[in-house]
């Protein structure tokens, strides 16, 4: 605990919360990029509710065009 209020007192309150901010929330974005572009991230999932939208899409015309 000494050594908090040390770099408090050299460095300053702002730079050390700046520093404690960036060192706590690490984690929590490297999952988040993990979710986006990870193996079942969103991109795969977007991908694939394009090709799913597209097929559903292609369906409708037929439909249309038998009628």
């Amino acid at each position: 605990m000494q050594e908090f209020f040390t770099l408090i007192a050299n460095f300053g309150f702002p730079i050390v919360v700046a520093g404690y901010l960036l060192f706590r929330f690490e984690n929590k974005i490297e999952k988040l990029d993990d979710s986006i572009s990870g193996d079942k991230g969103l991109n795969v999932l977007v991908r694939q509710l394009t090709v799913e939208v597209r097929g559903l899409k292609q369906e409708v015309r037929r439909m249309r065009n038998g009628k």
